[in-house]
């Protein structure tokens, strides 16, 4: 149910899916609900069980436990599987896969060829229009940029209309600056469209920019499926506090219900953080956390500086031994070896338990 008391339809849905190669269980226990109409992106490093998840969902891989549902029908548990054709979900590759002997219409009309022409001409001009290629038609893709190869390749999984469209890693081969233009432009053309889709990433910057929900995945299970801003804001395990937004954590004591003490002094929280006093916890601090300060009577040591452009990036270890990271503005010069004053700045500090179960 959603704040308005009325049920969501959930376009996929997995529950308690296992998936193995052979003897050797790569997914453990996965479950998502994706909403009608919304997109999801799986985010974690590579070799996590991120495309072996989207390929069982594709019809590609059958799980040993658990099942997959669309709009509550299984399609796949440890039983059966409904093949992939007959599953009207669309998939879009890392390597966009466009027929190289086919222009951009003939590429697009592939999936709908059933269709009458006059449909087929209008799917296609509606789709062309839609990702920004009206004139491309009679185009062939050896002609056409990596960027404009993508979008037809999108064109192409939308045509048939299906009710989910599975997107592996469809950006990583497009250089940053066009990664960060096409990426929005792919959310705006799959909304437009009303297709919920699941995208395979592991670039956090393209995840927060394709997704309303992101599942954080590690050693095949996926430690949080949440809202992209809560995935942020409340990690719900210490590796997505790390893994997202690239955290560290530190030691610290609960001392009262609204502060906790740390080498580097005492943080406050604006909220209750329900925790005893004297338990020990992990807390969670980000790059944007720490700032150099000359009036601040805490020091770290300088280990490594990066040169950002408009600021260097210093890896600075604690007395305790612990890292973290702050940004220093680039006018601002310190030398590996050098202390290093610093300050956190914390308002709504993220906490762990100090030996959370794994």
């Amino acid at each position: 149910m959603n704040a308005q008391g009325t049920s969501l339809i959930y376009q996929l849905e997995l529950k308690s899916l296992d998936l193995a190669y052979g003897c050797k269980t790569v997914v453990h226990h996965a479950s998502l609900q994706l909403p009608a109409g919304q997109i999801g992106c799986l985010l974690g490093p590579s070799g996590c069980g991120k495309s072996t998840l989207l390929h069982a969902i594709a019809g590609f891989e059958k799980p040993t436990q658990g099942s997959i549902s669309t709009v509550n029908n299984v399609i796949s548990d440890e039983n059966s599987v409904l093949p992939p054709e007959q599953r009207n979900i669309g998939m879009v590759f890392q390597d966009v896969a466009l027929f190289p002997h086919l222009t951009v219409a003939d590429n697009i009309r592939f999936g709908i060829r059933q269709l009458e022409s006059t449909q087929q001409q209008q799917r296609i001009s509606e789709l062309l229009s839609l990702i920004g290629l009206p004139e491309y038609a009679n185009r062939y893709p050896h002609e056409l940029s990596g960027g404009q190869q993508q979008r037809v390749a999108l064109a192409r999984a939308l045509a048939p209309k299906p009710d989910l469209l599975l997107m592996d890693e469809p950006f990583s081969g497009l250089d940053a600056k066009l990664r960060e233009t096409l990426v929005p432009e792919v959310r705006r053309i799959l909304k437009q469209e009303g297709i919920s889709a699941l995208v395979v990433s592991h670039d956090q910057s393209e995840a927060f920019s394709i997704a309303d929900l992101i599942g954080v995945m590690n050693e095949g299970e996926i430690h949080q499926w949440d809202l992209a801003k809560r995935v942020y804001q409340q990690p719900a395990t210490p590796f997505v506090a790390q893994f997202v937004g690239q955290g560290n954590l530190i030691d610290a004591t609960v001392s009262c219900e609204h502060c906790v003490d740390t080498v580097l002094g005492k943080i406050r929280s604006t909220k209750p953080h329900q925790l005893v006093p004297g338990e020990q916890v992990k807390l969670l601090i980000r790059q944007y956390n720490v700032s150099q300060s000359s009036e601040s009577p805490f020091t770290a040591q300088l280990l490594k500086k990066t040169f950002r452009g408009a600021y260097h990036q210093y890896q600075l270890q604690l007395e305790s031994g612990e890292m973290l990271t702050c940004a220093v503005p680039a006018n601002v010069e310190h030398q590996p070896g050098e202390r290093v004053h610093i300050q956190l700045n914390i308002n709504n500090p993220v906490l762990f338990s100090a030996d959370p179960p794994q």
